[in-house]
């Protein structure tokens, strides 16, 4: 069974602050990725809408979609692993 990393992706969504926790089969979440997922995530607005394909899109065209969609301020952190639930802790 292959090994899950989970990433934290902390942003701005005109003006809000919000955050994902997201979980891949890679160690790490390289930044033009996060922005791609935000940008596929959050591309519902209609009127905003990029007319690019996201898959096909160059990390240039990316970043200016996600301007587009009012996303700014990506940042994305992986989060430690915890083997052993809190509650099973002892101090």
């Amino acid at each position: 069974m292959p090994s899950t990393h989970r990433f934290e992706i902390n942003y701005l969504f005109n003006n809000q602050p919000l955050a994902q926790v997201v979980e891949r089969d890679s160690e790490e979440f390289p930044q033009a990725e996060v922005t791609r997922y935000l940008v596929a995530l959050h591309r519902g607005d209609g009127e905003k809408s990029p007319s690019i394909p996201i898959a096909d899109a160059a990390p240039e065209q990316v970043m200016e979609q996600a301007q587009a969609l009012g996303l700014s301020d990506i940042r994305v952190s992986r989060l430690k692993r915890v083997l052993t639930p809190g509650h099973y802790r002892q101090p």
